[in-house]
């Protein structure tokens, strides 16, 4: 029987990720869920939800090679490193336990109550999503078997072995296109959806993000969809989030375009988007934002607010000064406030924005 992990590397847990195991208990109180982890935490919460949690250390080679190799090590506490480390960690836990089927989710991925969890079993291959031309994503990674998995482990290995640095993102579509026998794509659009994709979706490429769309009956969203209509991270945008921002999904290179479908949202069906009269579930959503409006008991209360916002012709911003807050704290306390402010080249725009966000957010004002 198919079991869900979750990986969370370094600092403590992240708030919206102990809500998502909440959730995800509720909504699937049968599923044996486990959460790897690489430090001692206070985990006391997560046994009233039968969450079992396992201390994993990754090969040393192979954490000397990223410690080598990854960028920016003081970006957000070794960002980069952890993001790829984290699959090699859930490598070395379904090596250890070989008889078992996982899988993975990223800890910002919300699971709607109608994720197809039996129907991935039907897939022997490790499977994943393709988000762009040269990057696929780990939001969801099933593993069948653990000869496939520790191959996958090899693979990645020999690609760090080369000398220079890859994300896990592009580390997937290297793999995938290197050895498209071994590995398989989940859907990420429906086939008939032509209006769905952008003026990148060539036919090769729809054939990938298509791929076993008949065995689900439906899609994941590997990040496009949750950015749109849930928002892009704040910590990247001073503490803005923003909203259904063309140029995000643009400079993504990616292979959809939220902008042309209509998304429905209702008790039962749940998310669904709409081409040409025909309605296809989305079975989950990444949601970059992190929002904790989302993980929620009243999830369901933002999501179908999220949705009632996307019928709107414009992009729109809310900002959260708890968070601009905090991220001046971190970067105080790690000196690095002068790269922090200097992020962006659009730094000034985003500082001005933020103001008349204040201005809007104490005076009553409206977006």
């Amino acid at each position: 029987m198919l079991e869900m992990v979750f990986v969370h590397l370094g600092a403590q847990l992240p708030q919206h990720l102990i809500r998502n195991l909440q959730i995800i208990r509720t909504n699937f109180p049968d599923l044996r869920i486990h959460l790897l982890v690489n430090q001692e935490y206070d985990l006391t919460h997560l046994r009233f939800l039968h969450v079992e949690t396992h201390k994993i250390r990754i090969d040393k080679q192979i954490q000397d090679l990223l410690i080598k190799l990854s960028p920016d090590p003081k970006f957000r506490d070794g960002f980069w490193r952890l993001s790829l480390e984290r699959l090699f960690t859930l490598i070395q836990f379904h090596e250890s336990n070989p008889h078992r089927k996982f899988l993975h989710v990223e800890s910002d991925v919300f699971i709607f109550p109608n994720f197809p969890i039996a129907e991935f079993e039907r897939i022997n291959k490790p499977a994943w999503l393709k988000v762009s031309h040269k990057r696929d994503v780990a939001a969801i990674v099933y593993l069948p078997h653990s000869q496939s998995t520790k191959k996958l482990g090899l693979l990645m290995k020999e690609e760090l072995e080369k000398g220079f640095w890859i994300d896990d993102m592009a580390m997937l579509s290297v793999l995938m296109d290197a050895h498209p026998e071994e590995f398989e794509y989940l859907p990420g659009i429906r086939p008939t959806s032509q209006s769905f994709g952008s003026n990148r979706l060539t036919e090769e490429l729809r054939l990938k993000v298509c791929k076993n769309y008949e065995l689900f009956d439906g899609i994941f969203d590997g990040a496009h969809l949750g950015v749109w209509l849930a928002g892009w991270d704040p910590r990247n945008s001073y503490g803005v989030t923003r909203f259904k921002d063309p140029a995000l999904i643009e400079n993504a290179d990616g292979l959809i375009n939220p902008e042309l479908v209509k998304f429905n949202y209702e008790a039962g069906e749940f998310l669904t988007y709409g081409t040409n009269g025909i309605r296809t579930r989305i079975y989950c959503l990444h949601i970059h934002s992190k929002s904790l409006k989302i993980f929620s008991k009243n999830w369901d209360k933002e999501m179908n607010r999220l949705v009632t916002l996307s019928q709107g012709s414009e992009s729109y911003n809310e900002f959260s000064l708890s968070i601009l807050l905090n991220l001046l704290k971190t970067n105080v306390r790690n000196k690095t406030i002068i790269p922090f402010l200097l992020q962006s080249t659009s730094a000034t725009r985003h500082v001005l924005k933020i103001a008349r966000l204040i201005r809007v957010k104490f005076t009553g004002g409206i977006r």
